[in-house]
């Protein structure tokens, strides 16, 4: 099953949709500036641990069989060789807000994906 909502602390989503603007989004982009709007919206002591967020480490496993880990981060601070992966790329735009356990579908190059989330810390 896919979960739909999303928690997402209030400071986050506002530094990440600050990222949108006078900016020409893509359909990730737009994807993920509806998801923030449509969030529930928690004080950043109050997000549960398990839910990504920025700066979380996160392992997950796809319906092909691929498991890996992956630590969300702003733009600037993307490092592929360190698994640093931007939350604006396709990647980080599908698992932002989710929680350890969710399963998410993954849309990637014209191929869709399931990912199951199976740790965050």
């Amino acid at each position: 099953m896919v979960k739909t909502e999303v928690k997402v602390k209030e400071v986050e989503r506002d530094k990440i949709l600050k990222l949108f603007e006078n900016k020409t989004l893509n359909s990730f982009h737009l994807t993920l500036k509806e998801k923030l709007e449509n969030s529930k919206i928690c004080k950043d002591d109050e997000l549960p641990a398990k839910t990504i967020s920025l700066g979380k480490l996160v392992s997950f496993k796809t319906s092909f069989g691929l498991k890996t880990k992956i630590k969300l981060v702003l733009p600037q601070d993307t490092d592929p060789n360190l698994n640093k992966f931007s939350i604006l790329s396709t990647l980080g735009c599908t698992i932002f807000g989710y929680s350890e356990g969710d399963k998410v579908i993954w849309k990637s190059e014209g191929i869709y994906e399931e990912i199951e989330i199976t740790e965050v810390k």
